[in-house]
């Protein structure tokens, strides 16, 4: 091989070894050796294939779950550099950043992210959360504009003449939904499926809508093997089974014979699932971050 084709690879192969060398030191301080069996297992996985950028990345997952952020992006850099800007992997170092608190670092990685196409859950709704939020931020550090003069005051007119109003309460807006903010920034709506009460998640980058296997069964719905839906995760592609939600209603607008993703993975201790855009679409919805609100379209009512 020439030095002019090998001088890239020694580039790599250095920058692999100054890092293994720091999250090897890494490791061997942690004294509680609870917690730590993934890391470890991890560690002697890239040991094994250091040019590997998966490894490197389940390294980083390894290390970030113990609170080792330091090391986690050490481990994702690295993975970075190695596996040639990963978009899949770019998402996860992201979300690590989002979990630390780093939230401007975050968007520039997970922007990079979807601009890659990386198909990872929450993507889209955690930037555009991000997004509102720094801009609010933004807004209030910015100095308040000298407020505008007083206007001018009404000729005095006898009480006796104007009557004062009874005060009218303004009509509920039914076109308009209320959303839950978590503390991940995630936004959940509960929908009634066959007339039971169902929490999703309104995730606007999930394509399919998703609800776990107890939901599922909770629900009474019967689980299809043999009719399955084909995505592509953070995992790879993945194949799902799927199950009939025969109605799903939300504000007055129904859904009938919607089938949807069987997913473990979507939910979590909030949400038995996702809502996703195959959902939003049918029922003519729209998120509101600002307002933290769904609104219907015109044609949705």
């Amino acid at each position: 091989m020439s030095a002019r084709f090998s001088l890239p690879w020694l580039i790599l192969a250095a920058a692999a070894a100054v890092a293994a060398g720091v999250l090897a030191r890494r490791l061997a301080r942690h004294s509680t050796p609870s917690g730590l069996d993934d890391a470890q297992t991890a560690w002697v996985d890239v040991q094994r294939a250091p040019r590997d950028p998966s490894r490197w990345a389940a390294l980083g997952d390894s290390l970030g779950a113990v609170d080792d952020l330091n090391g986690a992006e050490q481990a994702y850099r690295t993975a970075l550099l190695l596996g040639g800007d990963d978009p899949a992997i770019r998402g996860r170092f992201g979300f690590l950043l989002y979990s630390a608190g780093r939230e401007q670092d975050a968007l520039v990685e997970l922007t990079a992210a979807q601009e890659a196409r990386a198909d990872l859950p929450l993507l889209s709704s955690t930037i555009a959360e991000l997004r509102a939020r720094l801009a609010k931020r933004e807004a209030s550090a910015a100095p308040s504009p000298p407020p505008p003069p007083p206007p001018p005051e009404p000729p005095a007119v006898s009480a006796a003449l104007t009557p004062t109003p009874a005060p009218v309460a303004p009509a509920p807006d039914a076109s308009v939904i209320p959303v839950t903010v978590t503390a991940l920034g995630t936004f959940v709506v509960t929908v009634t499926v066959n007339d039971q009460p169902l929490a999703l998640v309104v995730d606007t980058g999930a394509s399919i809508t998703a609800i776990s296997r107890d939901a599922a069964l909770t629900l009474g719905l019967a689980i299809d093997p043999d009719h399955t839906l084909h995505a592509f995760t953070a995992n790879g592609p993945t194949i799902f089974s799927t199950t009939v939600l025969g109605s799903l209603a939300l504000g007055g607008v129904r859904l009938e014979g919607m089938r949807a993703a069987i997913c473990d993975q979507c939910a979590g201790p909030v949400a038995a699932g996702l809502l996703g855009l195959d959902a939003q679409a049918g029922l003519g919805l729209q998120l509101d971050i600002q307002t933290r609100t769904l609104r219907f379209m015109a044609c949705a009512r």
